[in-house]
């Protein structure tokens, strides 16, 4: 994700002919995930890095009949990308009286009443706790647990404040699962017609843990400006639930998802693919993620000038620092083009003696290739080459 500092502007790939304050720009590698689970620490933010990490907090996946739902996840991301996942689980604990044998005697152990952790779904108070991970997030995440929109909408506000993207699950009714991204804004938006199966031995995951680790990964290997769409999530070794997708049809479900903000998963020749990459925000601006993350990057630059003194040098370094980041992400094929301009008319000396500064911008990003349109037509033209060649043979 494009970041910019205190300082100056981060870029993505460093250059030793920019100022020293300009430094690399890099995706946070950092993913919150709130889900229920079976065993482990109970409503508190765990670190997790690793394979270990998931097996000494949150104990093994489980099985198709008693699954542990949050370790499933944490594996589904690191299946896709190494990272950092603070992870809070939900559950409660049940008291168990144990049943006695026909004919077995009561004694002090067999007696003895125990408890057991079983999965709880989080709360709004839990939604809440994230304002506790102090890190900076690219991704937030809530697995499977979509019925309810309003505390969706809640974590994908609180997501937004964060900069961070939330990955959400559709319900897996098809009518409302395209209904579904009006009511979630700022989110990536999965629709559960199918689980995923990434370890023949463990229950199925769904999608919005595979993807939080897919869109990392892309991230980190190809830059923030890079669409995670049309690429392959790893890890992958079937579906549950068998549902057909096509690329050429124009009536195919599939672009019925996508022209309502649903994005998919799908099966192609070249492995399992994530199609698709609009999000729910409602804005035609910013529902690609690439702009959003031009806009974050500002928006992180312009809070770190705040209460900085007006005056010519101000001026001059607002002006060519954003300057320099638009020629940059040009030359970093990032955008088609930009440019930053400050406008005298509207900075006049009672907006600035309120306080009150304002700078132009615009930038010309690179439009996806959505849809290809071929248009044939039989040319019978050429026919009379055929004779041609005849008589000049």
């Amino acid at each position: 994700m494009s970041r910019i500092d205190h300082i100056g502007i981060e870029f993505r790939k460093a250059d030793p002919s920019l100022p020293n304050e300009m430094a690399r720009v890099v995706t946070s590698n950092k993913i919150a995930l709130i889900s229920p689970g079976n065993h482990g620490p109970v409503r508190k933010w765990v670190k997790i890095k690793g394979e270990e990490d998931i097996k000494k907090n949150f104990g093994e996946p489980g099985t198709v009949d008693n699954p542990n739902k949050i370790a499933l996840n944490l594996h589904a991301i690191f299946n896709q990308v190494n990272c950092t996942v603070w992870a809070y689980m939900t559950a409660k604990e049940v008291s168990e009286q144990p049943q006695l044998k026909e004919g077995e005697k009561a004694t002090k152990k067999n007696k003895a009443v125990t408890t057991k952790l079983v999965p709880e779904e989080p709360t709004r108070d839990d939604l809440q706790k994230i304002d506790g991970v102090q890190d900076r997030l690219s991704i937030v995440i809530l697995p499977e647990y979509s019925a309810d929109m309003n505390h969706l909408a809640y974590l994908a506000g609180k997501a937004r404040e964060r900069q961070a993207f939330l990955i959400a699950d559709t319900p897996l009714d098809k009518k409302a699962a395209k209904k579904y991204p009006e009511s979630v804004d700022n989110s990536y938006v999965y629709f559960n017609w199918r689980r995923y199966v990434i370890n023949d031995k463990w229950a199925p995951v769904y999608g919005s843990a595979l993807l939080s680790g897919h869109f990392l990964r892309v991230w980190q290997k190809e830059g923030f400006y890079t669409s995670p769409a049309n690429q392959e999530v790893q890890g992958i070794v079937r579906a549950v639930e068998d549902v057909s997708w096509s690329f050429t049809d124009k009536n195919a479900e599939s672009l019925e998802f996508n022209k309502a903000y649903v994005n998919l998963i799908v099966p192609t020749s070249k492995g399992w693919r994530n199609w698709g990459h609009r999000m729910s925000n409602g804005d035609p601006i910013t529902e690609i993620s690439t702009i959003r993350e031009i806009m974050n990057a500002i928006e992180d630059w312009s809070f770190g000038t705040i209460y900085a003194s007006i005056d010519a040098h101000f001026v001059s370094f607002i002006n060519s620092k954003l300057n320099g980041f638009f020629d940059r992400m040009k030359r970093d094929r990032a955008i088609i083009g930009g440019k930053a301009w400050i406008d005298p008319r509207e900075n006049t000396p009672d907006e600035l003696k309120a306080g009150r500064f304002t700078i132009n911008f615009d930038f010309t990003d690179k439009p996806s290739a959505e849809h290809y349109i071929y248009k044939y037509r039989r040319n019978t033209e050429r026919y009379g080459e055929i004779f041609k060649e005849l008589k000049n043979g």
